[in-house]
């Protein structure tokens, strides 16, 4: 395994399903990585957006993207948060975005701030990245296996953006 096989900041490595992979720069994130990511994308593209993250296990990751719950701080939390109605106060612990890393409500089903960072994450090519190899290539075919795409996947981009 490139990375290990283990968690980089505490060695962890009992379970395959506790490892995840932790963009070091969220500006620099073109896409999550999961298992479409694996289906959608080309090696090589994978192999780039592996090297902008870290493999952690499931608790540091978390520990990590929720600094302020550390268990020192929780007399901190309950002390300000005498005079609210509740605890998972939205504003403070909404969801955060896989991509921006941007809060927002929680609302079921909603992963992604905006429709935008949905796009993102799934690592699709901008309009003007497909119409720029539609000029080089000249079919739809070739764009989309350019980009390691189907058809249909271009055609939706260009649907959306027209």
């Amino acid at each position: 395994m490139k990375r290990g096989g283990k968690c980089e900041r505490c060695g962890y490595n009992t379970n395959l399903s506790a490892l995840e992979f932790h963009h070091k720069n969220p500006e620099e994130k073109e896409f999550q990585i999961d298992i479409r990511a694996f289906s959608n994308h080309s090696l090589e593209k994978l192999e780039t957006e592996l090297d902008k993250c870290e493999l952690l296990c499931s608790n540091c990751h978390k520990e990590h993207h929720n600094p302020t719950l550390a268990m020192d701080n929780i007399p901190e939390l309950i002390k300000n948060t005498e005079n609210k109605k509740s605890f998972s106060n939205q504003e403070e612990y909404g969801s955060v975005c896989p991509v921006c890393s941007k809060r927002f409500p929680k609302m079921k089903g909603k992963i992604y701030c905006s429709e935008e960072c949905r796009w993102k994450a799934k690592g699709y090519p901008s309009i003007e990245e497909v119409n720029e190899q539609y000029k080089i290539l000249g079919t739809w075919e070739k764009v989309a296996e350019y980009f390691g795409l189907t058809r249909k996947i271009i055609q939706g981009i260009r649907k959306r953006n027209s």
